[in-house]
């Protein structure tokens, strides 16, 4: 032990809250660039509260599955798991999305040809109330830019395995990674965004390459995640 090393490196800070897993959009805006392919799953949660997940859905309905608090069956939720930059965390995070509203209004935007690929741009995800059968959320997308150098370190110092979500006994994930304040609630309103609001024009892009902001190409498989 050096006795004359500093109690703090120099340049430390405090890690932003939240830690590398996004499972809950928070009430305002949340910004993403979304940099990979979707890992697709399933989610339940059990009779302890914890949240099971599977890479396929299950044949037989869970014995283990929790009915929702009016007694009714609980519904099993399609999830996708992506990894993405979280501007607001200024972190690579892993994203679960669950809200079916929300992966439609994506999907969308991938299937319009003046947006594409989502790892081309940015989306924002607003979310408005924070009571189950007031909430709202909206997707817009903005202007197409190149990702920043920034982001590109960042992902460089980061290793994501989208597949290590499942594991064999059981496909279960983590709880500890995704935390158990969450329940099942039915699905809030989504509202869609608005059509071709400044939707910028159709550009000749690879889909496998991000562009840097000096004009660089990298390919995603060379991403670790």
């Amino acid at each position: 032990m050096d006795r004359n090393q500093p109690f703090l490196p120099e340049g430390y800070e405090v890690p932003k809250e939240g830690g590398n897993f996004l499972n809950k959009f928070p009430e305002g805006d949340t910004t993403l660039r979304l940099l990979s392919p979707v890992k697709f799953g399933y989610r339940y949660w059990n009779l302890d509260g914890r949240p099971v997940y599977s890479e396929e859905d299950w044949q037989e309905y869970p014995i283990d599955i929790r009915p929702n608090d009016d007694g009714s069956d609980q519904t099993i939720q399609h999830v996708w798991i992506v990894a993405a930059w979280h501007y607001e965390a200024e972190a690579v995070v892993i994203v679960q999305m669950h809200q079916t509203g929300i992966q439609d209004l994506i999907r969308g935007l991938f299937e319009n040809p003046k947006w594409g690929e989502p790892k081309n741009y940015d989306i924002v995800i607003n979310r408005k109330g924070t009571a189950i059968k007031d909430t709202k959320y909206t997707v817009q997308p903005q202007p197409k830019e190149a990702v920043t150098q920034d982001v590109l370190q960042a992902l460089a110092q980061v290793s994501i395995d989208l597949d290590a979500a499942f594991v064999e006994d059981g496909h279960v994930m983590s709880h500890q990674q995704l935390g158990a304040g969450e329940q099942p609630a039915p699905e809030p309103e989504v509202v869609d965004p608005v059509k071709d609001n400044g939707a910028p024009t159709e550009e000749e892009t690879d889909d496998e390459v991000i562009k840097t902001e000096s004009g660089e190409e990298i390919r995603l498989e060379d991403i670790p995640f």
